[in-house]
């Protein structure tokens, strides 16, 4: 039930831009972004990043929670007409290990690291998550934080008001936590449940 408010809050008819999700370990942030991410394969396609801390772990969320997810969901699973398309696809227009396409439309998942600012530039998305915001550096080889460069990804959509945002993490020292600090500059909402 803590999850429902901050999925409501990632559909398009919520006037929220950013959702910022302070939490305790293992308590369903990444399967919501997991949730987002289907809803807007099935039903408001277009272009989204996916932000881990590196590369590498945005490739094992893929194959560990996100993949797994779409084969058990008839609505995304490729085999049964879903919404994301199939792996290694002989045309080469299929999904890969850097890129999960939508079938419906031109939209996709950029799976991208927070210490890679390849992975961060030349891009304009729609849709943006940073996952374990926390564990991002400060800097990225001297070119800004990762979060300036995902906020200048969405800057095109931002502007029209069509820009959604999620931000995700447990936060770690106070005064330093990322998501400690998005969370302060948010309403500050909390959901308290017995662990």
């Amino acid at each position: 039930p803590e999850l429902v408010e901050i999925m409501d809050a990632l559909a398009p008819h919520d006037p929220c831009e950013e959702v910022d999700l302070k939490k305790c370990a293992q308590s369903g942030g990444s399967a919501s972004a997991e949730n987002w991410i289907g809803f807007i394969s099935d039903l408001r396609p277009g272009p989204m990043l996916f932000v881990q801390a590196t590369h590498k772990a945005a490739i094992a969320w893929a194959s560990e929670k996100f993949w797994p997810m779409v084969e058990a969901s008839p609505r995304l699973n490729p085999d049964r007409g879903g919404t994301i398309r199939a792996r290694g696809l002989a045309d080469g227009d299929g999904s890969t290990n850097e890129k999960i396409r939508f079938s419906r439309s031109n939209g996709y998942v950029l799976l991208a690291g927070a210490n890679s600012a390849a992975g961060l530039r030349q891009r304009t998305v729609r849709y943006a998550v940073e996952d374990d915001l926390d564990q991002w550096p400060d800097d990225l080889d001297g070119q800004g934080s990762p979060e300036g460069m995902v906020d200048a990804r969405l800057k095109v959509w931002r502007s029209r008001g069509l820009s959604k945002r999620l931000k995700i993490s447990t936060p770690t020292i106070k005064g330093a936590s990322k998501i400690g600090a998005a969370y302060a500059a948010s309403d500050a909402r909390r959901y308290r449940f017995k662990c």
